[in-house]
């Protein structure tokens, strides 16, 4: 087993756009989602470039526009997708779920209707 090091060295741009995140998010928890969403284009393009290609290409493989499955044993819909780096963020800053629930159907509706490209689904 690995031990951990009890301090860990961070960028100073790093702190600074946390520190950035977590006052926006007693003003406004979307505003902080956003800001998280822009810093993580920014800062991994090609992963953005290709995430865009893979939400296109998952809206042609669905079965109709509120992204159910083509498998007629199955009722999965496929209405969003939100990268794994931008997931950790939202649940490292909201886990709490004070401000926001990041694991209720009400933030995923949300999310999907502020931020249109992630949606799989058109309708939903």
């Amino acid at each position: 087993m690995e031990i951990q090091p009890e301090y860990v060295w961070r960028k100073a741009k790093h702190v600074a756009f946390a520190d950035k995140v977590i006052q926006t998010k007693n003003k406004d928890p979307w505003a902080a989602i956003e800001l998280m969403l822009d810093y993580w284009k920014k800062t991994n393009p090609k992963e953005y470039e290709s995430f865009v290609v893979d939400v296109m290409e998952a809206r042609k493989t669905r079965a109709n526009a509120y992204g159910s499955s083509r498998d007629k044993n199955s009722s999965l819909r496929y209405t969003l997708d939100i990268p794994a780096q931008v997931w950790q963020m939202i649940v490292s800053v909201f886990g709490d779920k004070e401000l926001i629930d990041p694991y209720s159907k009400n933030f995923f509706r949300e999310f999907a209707r502020r931020f249109p490209s992630f949606k799989v689904a058109e309708r939903s």
